[in-house]
């Protein structure tokens, strides 16, 4: 009888369709060793897909399974190809274990297939698409997923058609290339067998686990990379004029002025104060009090009114400003340009349990701020406004100061204990809150919120004493929108993360500088906490992948991303008849498995979030291909 050959030399080249792909599983009465396996990028455009290569070990009494990363999300550059395995992994396959290799790819252009029609003899499919898909025609494509029923006793072995382990020609498309949501491609004929596409099914929602949803968490961050330039230091930011102190304007020789409006212009440093028929020539000078003039700027969106000049400021007790030009109501004086400066940040590490986000920039001059002991405070709970006392401090209407949590010690009638704040959940515990009403040993600071909404204690508050810091803070930066890229392990880094969004607390707004090195600053930029939320209710779209999940009433915003904890929503569907319960996400099947998922829409009590749409089938341009040696070894 005939013997299998001991030894044979297998070579597997096949395109990378979109969605998890079996390469390879190994033969009945073979051990096989994987000598060598890469990934070639072979778009036409510029393109950096990446991919992600495993092992999978199925049980063959339980069809449970184990899957080992062997590369995970790696980048495939332009006309470039990454090696995967380079050496060798052992394969096998016996009574018990059955061993395959699996290929994911993250790639551009993918598109839902939402229709299929599939002609026999000519095996011309005609495909689709949730939206467009892009293609022209003669483009190299690739499918995957797409479900059909076959006829019973057709000999049909599987529903999913066609085999992606093919590339495919566009050979028609219907519209414009761009708006085109209709293709059609010859996938071959299958010897007169009908295939009718099954498409998406209803879901039906049945429960949810508690603390199914999960928002925040004090999850570990990597730096990737950051833009150029993503510190940015000063600014020609706009400045409203809000008011002036009587006398502000000084002339030298004698004389007061009080200011009724006054612009600045941040890129000259002109400041053209009005006053009518003022009297001043440019053969007078002059100078401006402490926190004389106040100003809204744009730096901090305009919620905070900000006195110059300030003790900081390079004009402060300067009584000499020469007059550069004049009207019969307005005259201009330099008081120094506001120049943006920015910092590239080279590495970037972040600590969600406290805030602190540390930024290498390289050489700097920039300044933190300064410590002290707050001596007396009054609190009324009704306005939330504390009156803070420290001796001669020298700050400036609009500076920020940050309490240390518990530092504030009151005692209040509503009982004996004596009482620390602010408290972890307090909203001015980690904060920096701007300070107003400022004389020479006070200063006033709003403690509730920007609402001022009365406290839920609205006894007489007594200071006791301080038990811990107030820091004023230095100098202030802002950093570039979507500047700062990170992964988590909220997914296991698998994806990355651009900071800050537009959800985020420091938004397009400055940020005071905490501590300095050398060569770093640290900011705080808030915390990461976890809050869990448990659905009553969930609606499944699968034509656009949109679940709305009803949590109740939340804080969640447009932008922010939440996590599905695994097997944790509970839906029926029409495919069986809802006669069973399935439980989603599912380990290594679904796109929401184990990953960050964005909220995109939000009402009172609900959010809707991304989850992919079902499975109708994924279609893509070919912009990868796998090719692996495998020395097959007969084990009869």
């Amino acid at each position: 009888m005939a013997v299998a050959p001991v030894n044979k030399f297998l070579t597997v080249a096949v395109p990378v369709a979109p969605g998890p792909q079996k390469i390879y599983e190994v033969p009945t009465g073979v051990s096989s060793i994987l000598l060598f396996a890469q990934v070639s990028n072979v778009s036409t455009a510029t393109t950096y897909p990446n991919v992600t290569f495993w092992h999978r070990r199925t049980t063959r009494s339980t069809t449970n399974f184990r899957d080992t990363r062997v590369i995970r999300g790696i980048d495939v550059p332009p006309n470039d190809a990454v090696v995967l395995v380079d050496g060798r992994l052992v394969l096998e396959k016996d009574a018990i274990k059955i061993d395959s290799i699996y290929v994911d790819a993250i790639q551009s252009g993918i598109v839902s297939v939402t229709g299929a029609d599939y002609d026999e003899p000519s095996g011309i499919v005609t495909i689709t698409t949730l939206t467009p898909h892009g293609f022209n025609v003669g483009q190299e494509i690739t499918m995957s997923g797409l479900e059909f029923t076959c006829p019973a006793g057709s000999g049909i072995t599987t529903n999913f058609f066609p085999d992606p382990q093919s590339s495919y020609v566009v050979d028609g498309i219907v519209n414009d290339v761009g708006i085109s949501k209709t293709f059609s491609a010859n996938i071959g004929s299958s010897a007169g067998i009908a295939h009718t596409y099954v498409g998406n099914s209803v879901h039906n929602f049945v429960s949810a686990a508690t603390s199914s949803i999960i928002a925040g968490g004090a999850y570990q961050h990597k730096f990737i990379r950051a833009t150029d330039g993503a510190v940015i230091q000063g600014g020609d930011y706009n400045h409203t004029f809000v008011s002036a102190k009587t006398d502000a304007v000084k002339v030298t020789g004698g004389g007061n002025i009080t200011p009724t409006s006054a612009t600045y212009d941040g890129s000259t440093g002109d400041l053209v104060i009005t006053k009518s028929s003022h009297g001043l020539t440019d053969a007078n000078t002059v100078g401006i009090i402490t926190d004389g003039l106040t100003f809204q700027c744009t730096m901090d969106g305009g919620v905070t009114d900000h006195a110059y000049p300030r003790r900081s400021d390079p004009k402060y007790n300067a009584f000499n400003l020469g007059i550069t030009t004049y009207t019969t109501n307005t005259f201009t004086v330099n008081v120094g340009i506001s120049s943006i400066v920015n910092y590239n940040v080279s590495n970037a590490s972040y600590t969600p349990t406290t805030g602190q986000l540390t930024l290498n920039i390289g050489s700097h001059s920039l300044k933190t701020g300064v410590t002290t002991t707050v001596q007396d405070a009054e609190y009324s709970p009704i306005t939330g406004i504390m009156t803070v006392t420290v001796a001669n401090h020298g700050y400036s209407a609009g500076e920020r100061i940050k309490f240390d949590t518990e530092s504030l010690r009151f005692s209040c009638v509503t009982g004996p204990d004596i009482k620390s704040y602010p408290r972890v959940n307090d909203y001015a515990n980690n904060r920096w809150l701007a300070i107003s009403n400022v004389t020479t040993n006070t200063f006033e600071v709003q403690v509730l919120g920007p609402s001022g909404a009365p406290s839920t204690n609205t006894g007489i508050h007594t200071f006791i004493g301080a038990s811990g810091d107030m820091k004023k803070a230095g100098e202030s930066i802002k950093i570039a929108t979507n500047s700062l890229t990170f992964s988590c392990d909220m997914d296991n880094h698998a994806s990355e993360h651009s900071y800050p969004r537009t959800t985020d607390p420091y938004y397009d707004t400055s940020i005071p500088i905490e501590s300095t090195t050398a060569d770093t600053i640290t900011v705080n930029v808030g915390i990461s906490s976890i809050v869990y939320h448990t659905p009553t209710g969930a609606t499944y779209d699968p034509t656009n992948g949109d679940l709305v999940v009803t949590i109740g009433s939340h804080k969640l915003m447009v932008g922010k991303s939440v996590k599905i904890a695994t097997g944790s929503l509970g839906f029926t569907c029409d495919k069986d008849n809802n006669t069973s319960t399935k439980f989603y996400p599912r380990e290594n099947k679904d796109p929401a498995y184990n990953t960050s998922v964005a909220v995109g829409a939000t009402t009172l009590n609900t959010v809707t979030l991304q989850i992919g749409a079902q499975s109708g089938g994924l279609v893509a341009p070919l912009q990868m291909e796998f090719i692996a040696s495998i020395l097959e070894n007969s084990t009869t």
